[in-house]
């Protein structure tokens, strides 16, 4: 008599990684925008699901309910807590990171503890723009978030993008695409049981 025996049923796969892309400029065919969208394309390489968040849509903070409260910021934390990580883009204004990035930053209070973080700065001059995500950084790491050491600068933004968006250097899509692969390497290494 011979007995068969089942094998053990496979392990679940992991639900893919997601990824909140936060754009601090909102200004349509912005250069900011421009990389956010090659960088969005590493982290779709990298197997994760990625979705801009609208912040022209946020009221502003003022530390009271009617800003807290407000359905727009409620769907805004909705969507950051079901993230494993963010993908932030900022213009740069007087060598520090935009206002609409702090605002949604403000907003969000203690809803990043534990996310991991990729950072790329966009600027018209040659010198700054690592100032302006230094700043960023530090507010980052003040609401426990995980920042990627790598970072991504893109000086001279009026000449530095083709009229489809795409760099005109080969190093800077490179670099691009390499930062949302890694993000989302960060977030599978680091991805830690979800609270109840």
């Amino acid at each position: 008599m011979t007995t068969t025996t089942t094998p053990p049923p496979a392990p679940a796969a992991a639900p893919p990684a997601k990824v909140v892309a936060l754009c601090g400029s909102l200004r349509a065919g912005s250069h900011s925008r421009m990389a956010l969208d090659v960088a969005m394309e590493g982290v779709k390489k990298g197997g994760a699901e990625v979705i801009v968040a609208d912040l022209s849509v946020l009221p502003l903070f003022d530390a009271g309910p009617a800003s807290r409260e407000h359905p727009e910021t409620v769907r805004f934390k909705e969507l950051v807590k079901g993230a494993d990580g963010l993908l932030f883009v900022t213009p740069v204004y007087h060598d520090s990171y935009s206002g609409v990035l702090k605002n949604a930053l403000d907003l969000l209070l203690d809803d990043l503890a534990d996310k991991v973080a990729a950072l790329v700065a966009v600027g018209g001059g040659r010198v700054g723009q690592g100032q302006a995500l230094e700043h960023l950084r530090a507010v980052l790491r003040e609401m426990s978030v995980w920042v990627l050491p790598k970072q991504v600068v893109i000086h001279e933004s009026a000449g530095a993008f083709e009229q489809n968006g795409l760099p005109k250097d080969r190093d800077a899509s490179t670099r691009l695409l390499s930062l949302g692969l890694e993000l989302v390497l960060r977030c599978k290494q680091l991805r830690l049981p979800k609270r109840r």
